[in-house]
C-alpha cells in the first residue's frame, strides 16, 4: 500500500475515534467534516495508487480505442446474477470504493455501532488490488465483458454463446407471478366454481419455487427473451468489428464481410437448419458506423427463416462516450392477418435498443419489442433490411408503441396503422425496458412496462432500484409492481399509477386504486455461493375486490379468494355482490362449504406449468374474519411515483431518462 494510504488510514482512524467519543453535538459535527476532508484528500492525492485499475473493464477493450464499436454494453435483468469466479474488487473505480467505505463508516458512526466501525476501519479503505472469493456478479457485467472480448478478437463465439434459436425465445412467467386461481365446485350452492384469470393477479407468492423473491423471478422472466435477442445482435456486431481489424472503412465507404460472416454463421446453425448470409456490411457514414447482417435459410421443419441484425453506432469524444440504436428482426414461418389491410401476412419478432454512454460510469438504454404482421404480398421478401419499410418507428429509431395494428383506434388507444405492433394472445405483447446504470457495477434504476394487447386499458409495470456497496460486499434491491397508463396512449405520463386488485373476475369493476402498489426488498452478498437473493420486506397481499380488502357480513351470491400473496397461501371465502363484496359468515354458501368441504378444491395454476396446491385454508369453526391488505402505500401528501423517488426511509428510485 502506498505511504499516503497508510498515513491517511491512521489519521482517519484517529478522527473516527474522535467522532465516536465526543459527546458534544458541535464536536461531533467537526469530526465528521474532518473525516470527510481526509477522505477527499485521499481521493485527490492518492488516486494514482489504483493504477490501471482505477477505471473498469479497460483491459477488455484495448483494440476498440477508435470508439467504432460500443464497449461495456449488454442487455440483462438487473436482478440476474451469475458466478463471478473471483471478480477483482479493484475493478471498481477508486473514487467509488472510497465513497462506499464512507457511506458505511458515517452510518456506523451516526448509529454508534462500534463493531461496524471496527469492521470498516479494518478494511483500511479498499485501495489496493484485492479479489473477492468465488461469488456472484450481475449478469450484465459478465455479458458485456464477453462481448468486449469478442470485439477484440480474443474470443470467437460458438453456438453455445450465440444460439440462433435465441432469436425466437418466448416469455414464460415466473411461477409466483399472475397465476389463475380457480375453485372447482362440482356440487353444492356454487357448482361450476369461480376463477381469477391468469396474468392479472400480480405478485402472488412472496418467493418463487427457486427461492428468489417473486419480483426478482418475474423481472428475470420478462427480460430473458429480450436479453437473448439483443445480446445476440450485439455479438454479431462485435464479431464483425473483430473481422474488420485494420481494414476498417474510411468515411463514406463500406467494408463487405459477407463471406467471412457466412463462414462464421455456418458454425452456429441449429441442427437441421440451413442457410447463408446474404449480406454483412460495415458502413462508415461520416463517423457513424452501421453494422448490418442479413441471414436467410430454412428451419429443421422447412419453414422459411430470416434474421436481420443492425447496429448504428456513433462514437463520442472519447472511448467512454457513445450513442446508437441496435435492432433485430426474426422470422421463422409464422403467419397472421393484418388488422388494417385485412390481408394474410407473415409474423415477425422485432426489437430495438437505444443506448447512450456519457461517461465510464453513466449509461442509459431503452429497449422495446413486439410482433408485427407484414402483409406486402411477397412473403419473406417483404422483410427488407430497412426496418421503417414495415415497422412504425419513433424519431429516435425505436419501436413506436402508439402505432397499433388494429381495426380500432381512439382516444388513449393508439393510432391504427398497418405498420403498428400486432396484438397476439402470447404476452407480454408490447414491452418497454429502460435503465440508467453504472456499467462498472450494473447498479442503477430500471423501469419495465408491458401491455398484453393493442386495446388493453393499462400497462403492467415494474420499477426497480439496485445499489451496490463494495465495502459491505453486498447488492441491495427494491422492486415495485402496479399498473400505469397504456403504452398505446399518447399521454406523456408513464408513472406507476396504482393497483387493480380486481382486474377481472365476477366482481371486477376495473377500478384503479391510486393509493396502493406491491413492493419487495431483497439483497445478495458478493460472496454468495448461490444466485438466489434474500427476501427482505414483502408488501404484496390483497383480496380480489376493488378495495383490496374483505370484511365480515351477510350475502349469499358467490365465491372469492383471500388473501392473495400471503405466506399462508390462498384462502376461499363466500362473498356477496356488494361493492366491495362482503365476507359471508352465515349463508347457505358458508354452510355448504363446511358440510361438503371435500367438494371445494382450490387450484393455484401458473400461466405455464403444474398447479402449486389444491388446498382450502383460512376458515375455522364456520367463521371468517375480515382481511386487510398489506400493500405498499404512498407517503402522506405524495403520489406513488413521488413517494418512491423521495419517500422517507426508502431506497431512492430515479426514473430512467430513456423510458
Amino acid at each position: 500500500m502506498p505511504k499516503c494510504h497508510v498515513v491517511a488510514a491512521v489519521l482517519i482512524y484517529q478522527k473516527t475515534l474522535c467522532c465516536i467519543y465526543k459527546e458534544a453535538v458541535m464536536k461531533r459535527l467537526i469530526c465528521y467534516f474532518l473525516l470527510l476532508f481526509l477522505m477527499l484528500g485521499l481521493l485527490v492525492g492518492c488516486s494514482g495508487g489504483g493504477g490501471a485499475n482505477s477505471s473498469a473493464n479497460t483491459s477488455d477493450s484495448s483494440s476498440t480505442t477508435s470508439g467504432s464499436y460500443p464497449t461495456n454494453l449488454a442487455m440483462a435483468s438487473p436482478t440476474s446474477m451469475v458466478s463471478s469466479g473471483g471478480t477483482p474488487v479493484a475493478s471498481i473505480p477508486l473514487y467509488r470504493r472510497i465513497k462506499d467505505w464512507a457511506v458505511v463508516m458515517v452510518a456506523a458512526i451516526r448509529s454508534g455501532d462500534k463493531y461496524k466501525i471496527y469492521q470498516a476501519l479494518n478494511n483500511s479503505i479498499p485501495v489496493s488490488n484485492a479479489y473477492a472469493g468465488a461469488g456472484v456478479q450481475p449478469e450484465g457485467m459478465n455479458i458485456s465483458n464477453f462481448i468486449n472480448s469478442v470485439a477484440t478478437g480474443s474470443v470467437v463465439p460458438t453456438s453455445v454463446d450465440l444460439d440462433l434459436n435465441s432469436f425466437f425465445n418466448t416469455y414464460v412467467p415466473a411461477t409466483c407471478y399472475g397465476p389463475s386461481i380457480f375453485a372447482n365446485v362440482p356440487s353444492g350452492v356454487f357448482a361450476g366454481g369461480y376463477v381469477l384469470p391468469g396474468g392479472d393477479t400480480g405478485l402472488q407468492l412472496a418467493t418463487n419455487p427457486d427461492g428468489n423473491p417473486c419480483a426478482v423471478a418475474q423481472l428475470n422472466a420478462l427480460i430473458k427473451p429480450l436479453k437473448s435477442k439483443l445480446n445476440s445482435t450485439l455479438i454479431f456486431g462485435a464479431r464483425m468489428f473483430a473481422l474488420a481489424g485494420s481494414n476498417f472503412p474510411a468515411s463514406g465507404s463500406s467494408l463487405d464481410l459477407t463471406s467471412q460472416v457466412n463462414t462464421f454463421i455456418q458454425t452456429l446453425l441449429p441442427s437441421g437448419a440451413n442457410g447463408t448470409v446474404t449480406s454483412a456490411v460495415i458502413t462508415n457514414n461520416n463517423g457513424s458506423y452501421l453494422y448490418k447482417v442479413v441471414f436467410m435459410g430454412t428451419t429443421a421443419s422447412n419453414s422459411n427463416l430470416k434474421i436481420i441484425t443492425s447496429i448504428n453506432h456513433t462514437p463520442g469524444a472519447n472511448t467512454n462516450t457513445y450513442s446508437g440504436v441496435a435492432s433485430y428482426v426474426a422470422y421463422n414461418g409464422g403467419t397472421c392477418t393484418n388488422q388494417v389491410t385485412n390481408q394474410t401476412g407473415i409474423l415477425v419478432d422485432v426489437g430495438t435498443l437505444r443506448y447512450s454512454q456519457s461517461s465510464s460510469t453513466q449509461q442509459d438504454f431503452s429497449s422495446r419489442a413486439s410482433k408485427y404482421c407484414i402483409s406486402g404480398g411477397s412473403g419473406v421478401n417483404d422483410v427488407t433490411d430497412t426496418l421503417s419499410d414495415y415497422v412504425a418507428l419513433t424519431s429516435e429509431g425505436e419501436l413506436d408503441p402508439t402505432s397499433i395494428n388494429s381495426s380500432f383506434s381512439g382516444s388513449g388507444s393508439g393510432t391504427a396503422s398497418q405498420t403498428g405492433w400486432y396484438s397476439v394472445q402470447t404476452p407480454p405483447g408490447f414491452l418497454r425496458f429502460a435503465g440508467s446504470i453504472d456499467p462498472t457495477t450494473y447498479e442503477g434504476n430500471f423501469k419495465f412496462g408491458w401491455q398484453a394487447g393493442t386495446n388493453d386499458a393499462a400497462t403492467r409495470m415494474f420499477l426497480a432500484n439496485i445499489t451496490h456497496n463494495s465495502t459491505e460486499a453486498q447488492t441491495n434491491g427494491v422492486a415495485y409492481f402496479g399498473y400505469a397508463n397504456p403504452l398505446t396512449s399518447h399521454t406523456t405520463s408513464t408513472d406507476l399509477a396504482g393497483m387493480y386488485c380486481a382486474w377481472a373476475g365476477t366482481y371486477a369493476s376495473h377500478t384503479l386504486d391510486s393509493t396502493k402498489f406491491q413492493s419487495q426488498t431483497f439483497s445478495i452478498s458478493d460472496n454468495s455461493s448461490s444466485s438466489i437473493w434474500t427476501l427482505g420486506t414483502s408488501k404484496i397481499a390483497f383480496a380480489p375486490s376493488d378495495s383490496c380488502n374483505t370484511t365480515s357480513g351477510g350475502g349469499t351470491t358467490s365465491l372469492a379468494f383471500y388473501p392473495l400473496g400471503s405466506l399462508s397461501g390462498p384462502q376461499l371465502a363466500c362473498l356477496n355482490s356488494a361493492s366491495p363484496p362482503n365476507n359471508n359468515v352465515s349463508s347457505s354458501c358458508q354452510t355448504d362449504m363446511l358440510t361438503n368441504s371435500s367438494n371445494y378444491i382450490l387450484t393455484y395454476t401458473p400461466q405455464s406449468g403444474s398447479p402449486l396446491n389444491n388446498t382450502i385454508q383460512g376458515y375455522s369453526g364456520g367463521n371468517y374474519t375480515a382481511f386487510t391488505n398489506n400493500l405498499d402505500v404512498p407517503d402522506t401528501g405524495l403520489t406513488i411515483e413521488n413517494t418512491i423517488e423521495s419517500g422517507s426511509g426508502r431506497q431512492v428510485f430515479t426514473p430512467p431518462s430513456f423510458y
